[in-house]
């Protein structure tokens, strides 16, 4: 009995020692992640869109360059609210990052409306030159004053024209069209100066809009046509490649500030692998967006662009008495 009760207290020992030595590996690993930090990224847009991978790419790049000491929590689908919402939470620093269209933005800082101005870019390639070099560097630190970090800048791709009633050759089809625009007044003031007139509408409204003949046509891309099943009712595509909105990954300011060098570091490299794949899903789902719709009998053409260059001026120079004119002036000279 004796030998055994020693026994049976040697073997509770080993299981206690044991139990420490689990206890004691498993300590730093569970430090780490209570000493994680989390920050929440909202954004109108699905996690599957090209627009999304910028999200997801960026956050899977923050855990792997930090450790997991910095987690980006993805909020999609509009969770947070709308564009402009999200916007204004994370100036007021309820909500730490957004990534948002660059309109959005431009309603703070008229700046960031040039990404918007039609046929000011040769193609995308030139814009992320210009955009992630020192022009994009001094545009995003104008944000700084709103009380936001500027990040990184991201692509939701060519717009194009998308008709129920004609094919589109050249800018003497587009006098007198209908043209589903977004609610923006640089949009409406560019087609109306092409001849076109304008119908400001929200994006839900559209399929419904070309159904029905309320609107002719719609200003939009490739992959955004596609997903929203416009072609089912207009027939026409025109790749006229005339805007490529830009989009921003912003942050709070004081909620940056908090973050060690480090941790921005690897934030602001991360977001450029994020741009990155964005950048190659935006290519790759126009180009199999506009596949599937020649396979429905969608009828594509590529106006010369030059005749609508050759009109644009009185926009440019109106939107120009808003931001820097040497700014546009720089971003016109390194397009030519």
């Amino acid at each position: 009995m004796k030998t055994s009760k020693s026994r049976s207290s040697v073997f509770g020992a080993g299981l206690l020692c044991s139990s420490l030595l689990v206890a004691l590996v498993g300590m730093p690993q569970a430090a780490k992640a209570a000493e994680a930090k989390h920050l929440r990224l909202g954004f109108v847009i699905s996690k599957n869109s090209p627009l999304g991978a910028f999200a997801v790419k960026t956050a899977e790049q923050v855990k792997e360059r930090t450790n997991g000491g910095l987690i980006l929590d993805l909020f999609e689908k509009g969770q947070l609210g709308g564009e402009t919402e999200m916007l204004t939470s994370v100036r007021q620093g309820s909500l730490d990052l957004t990534l948002t269209g660059s309109p959005i933005v431009a309603q703070i800082e008229a700046t960031f409306g040039v990404t918007e101005l039609p046929f000011l870019w040769k193609n995308a390639k030139t814009m992320f030159n210009i955009l992630n070099g020192s022009v994009g560097q001094r545009m995003l630190g104008l944000l700084d004053a709103k009380g936001l970090k500027g990040i990184a800048f991201g692509d939701s791709g060519p717009r194009s024209l998308l008709s129920r009633v004609k094919p589109i050759q050249g800018i003497d089809d587009v006098r007198g069209l209908k043209i589903r625009v977004v609610e923006n007044k640089l949009y409406v003031a560019s087609w109306r100066n092409f001849g076109a007139a304008p119908v400001p509408m929200a994006w839900p409204e559209v399929y419904t809009g070309l159904q029905q003949g309320t609107i002719d046509a719609v200003d939009s891309t490739p992959w955004g046509t596609r997903d929203a099943k416009h072609y089912e009712v207009a027939k026409n595509i025109a790749l006229t490649n005339h805007v490529y909105t830009a989009y921003l990954l912003v942050m709070n300011l004081e909620k940056w500030k908090t973050l060690s060098s480090a941790h921005q570091k690897a934030l602001a490299e991360a977001a450029m692998v994020g741009q990155l794949a964005n950048r190659e899903l935006i290519i790759k789902e126009n180009l199999s967006a506009l596949e599937l719709m020649k396979k429905a009998g969608i009828n594509v053409t590529y106006p010369d662009r030059s005749k609508f260059s050759a009109r644009i001026g009185p926009v440019y120079e109106q939107f120009a008495k808003s931001i820097d004119p040497k700014l546009l002036k720089e971003i016109q000279a390194a397009n030519k």
